[in-house]
């Protein structure tokens, strides 16, 4: 290990492969000094002044602690595998993470750092619709190389033999002994050199990867740790999948940002034992954790607190909910549940985020608690904000405020005009370190767009700010209903469906418009509960008519009661609308009575 790190300006470091060429920008003035160049930076930094302290470690079962590693340990490991990698690819190549959310996965991404290779965070193959996806980014970002591991590699043998993947090199991190980090050619990447290929979501396109730079990983690590006032005081858990932005940037880079150590648990763990997640983070005294607000849904409607003798969850101050649309309902029922076991209504803390900056956006602070408005759904179609007192009124929960160092405006799509307060408008933002292309992919009208004579990025997210700054998002502006001149936002229809069905499954609703020919109507898919009755299926569609005609004033053209699994989601769990649509127009769902599902 080197007597001290580098400094930031002497870092030695061959310029890594870019995208596409690009002309000149002005140079970055950034709102805060970063104190790091990179992860290697930090790593390395931290593995000298603390060797023994400890930086992360696996709970296969969100239960027992396995294989935990000191920081002295994590940097070992990481030069030990980019060792490895520096001898088998080029500096430079993009190189694909097919792993388990483990410790191995997080110090994979962290070696291609500093063997200076490009990660592209990739989802092990649980279905084909993964393997589908791998071979699509392989080919797109031109991968030389997959760091995968012995047990994914076992298990997903014959699918790979025969998914005509390209020739790649195969590194299983398993069989790379600690002792060739020895290897390691000890040069550090510069902050413009590319970290990572951060692929899209795909909830309302095809998947792209956003091109995400050190200097833009280490400004939203020194943004997070600013906003939310973190300290090496904390404790961290992740069960969020580490190839999905807000899981490993939010969920495990960000522990190790702010000097606390983080426990890295898989999330079918989670999935199958929703109580592990409470349980883990009583027992590890855990302050940093969340999930989006599916998660909290999964712990208030499984979880029996009855089971949960001793649990104390006073120690979780930072509840993050993000990633898809928070419902207050879901907050509330969680609230109810668990404040008994010491969880504080102060912690939970709404957020918004997008792969096309990084991830952050905004968030509320710890302490405060959601921010919640109840608005008229009139005013709201028209593109105000108007508050309401009516009952049967919806209940909108901010995403808080912009993140240090970051500005949010909401302007008219059309007319690319900046609103003021309480107007709904997409949401655009800037900062000094936000990506600024897709990989391959001309992406100004993403990237570039211009207002008051500065770049700012374009969300696709609609949203409003209130006279206190607080932003709000409505939903998905290529998602947004239009019927007879009104908007409708889908995640509004689809709760209203949920809460009005007993026999439909939560979070497994999409709706969506489609043209009959006469007019646009409404059709909604929904996935039924196992356990739902003949009864319950059959008044289904009913209950959904009467609901979205009270609330809604809107005629539903069908109510498609489909098998679990049918509905199609991203691979972080986002409904895809629009593939949906595709599915429902091409009778290519299942009906849960077995037939198929007819346009």
């Amino acid at each position: 290990m080197p007597a001290q790190t580098p400094p930031a300006e002497t870092l030695a470091a061959e310029p890594l492969a870019a995208p596409a060429p690009s002309a000149p920008r002005p140079a970055r003035r950034p709102a805060f000094r970063l104190p790091w160049t990179s992860y290697v930076d930090l790593l390395r930094t931290r593995a000298e002044s603390e060797p023994t302290r400890l930086a992360l470690y696996g709970l296969p079962r969100l239960q027992e602690v396995e294989r935990a590693f000191t920081w002295a340990a994590a940097d070992r490991r990481a030069r030990a595998i980019a060792a490895h990698l520096q001898a088998a690819v080029p500096r430079g190549a993009p190189v694909a993470l097919l792993q388990e959310n483990d410790p191995d996965c997080l110090l994979s991404f962290l070696a291609c750092a500093y063997a200076g290779v490009i990660a592209v965070p990739m989802p092990p193959l649980a279905n084909a619709r993964h393997l589908a996806r791998l071979g699509r980014v392989l080919a797109d970002c031109g991968a030389r190389a997959v760091l995968t591991s012995r047990a994914v590699q076992a298990r997903c043998a014959a699918e790979l033999a025969g998914a005509g993947l390209g020739d790649v090199v195969w590194v299983v991190v398993d069989d790379i002994d600690d002792a060739a980090a020895a290897g390691w050619d000890g040069r550090y990447p510069a902050g413009q050199d590319i970290a990572f290929l951060q692929y899209t979501s795909g909830s309302t396109s095809a998947p792209r990867g956003v091109v995400v730079r050190h200097a833009d990983l280490i400004w939203q690590g020194e943004s997070l740790h600013r906003s939310f006032g973190l300290s090496a005081d904390g404790h961290g858990l992740v069960w969020m999948p580490l190839f999905h932005d807000l899981g490993l940037i939010c969920g495990a880079l960000q522990p190790l940002y702010s000097g606390f150590p983080v426990g890295i648990a898989p999330a079918a763990a989670f999935i199958k034992a929703p109580e592990r997640w409470l349980t883990a983070i009583s027992a590890q005294r855990v302050s940093w954790s969340g999930g989006p607000n599916f998660a909290y849904d999964l712990c208030a409607d499984l979880v029996d607190p009855a089971q949960l003798r001793g649990l104390d969850l006073s120690c979780w101050t930072h509840a993050m909910n993000a990633a898809e649309p928070v419902r207050a309902g879901t907050i509330d029922r969680f609230v109810a549940r668990f404040g008994p076991f010491g969880f504080q209504p102060g912690a939970v803390s709404p957020g918004y985020g997008l792969a096309e900056a990084t991830v952050g956006v905004a968030y509320t602070p710890s302490g405060q608690g959601a921010l919640r408005r109840r608005v008229d759904p009139a005013a709201l179609a028209a593109g105000r904000v108007v508050d309401s007192a009516d009952p049967d009124h919806p209940v909108l929960v901010s995403s808080g405020r912009a993140l240090a160092g970051l500005e949010l405006r909401i302007v008219d799509p059309e007319t690319g005009e900046a609103l003021g307060p309480d107007r709904v408008g997409e949401l655009w933002t800037r900062c000094d370190h936000f990506p600024e292309t897709y990989w391959g992919v001309d992406s100004a009208e993403v990237f570039g767009a211009q207002l008051e004579g500065r770049r700012f990025l374009r969300t696709g997210d609609l949203g409003f700010v209130d006279a206190a700054g607080n932003m709000t998002i409505t939903g998905r502006r290529k998602d947004l209903i239009v019927l007879a001149g009104k908007n409708h936002y889908p995640q509004d229809l689809e709760l209203t469906v949920e809460e009005a069905c007993p026999a439909v499954r939560r979070n497994f609703v999409a709706a969506f418009s489609v043209d009959t020919g006469a007019a646009e109507r409404v059709v909604v898919v929904a996935e039924v509960r196992r356990e739902a009755d003949a009864a319950a299926r059959a008044a289904a569609e009913d209950q959904a008519r009467r609901a979205l005609q009270q609330r809604h004033e809107l005629a539903l053209a069908e109510l498609a009661l489909v098998e679990p699994g049918q509905v199609p989601k991203t691979t972080s769990g986002k409904v895809q609308r629009a593939r949906c649509r595709e599915l429902w127009a091409a009778g290519a769902l299942r009906r849960a009575d077995g037939a198929g599902v007819r346009a």
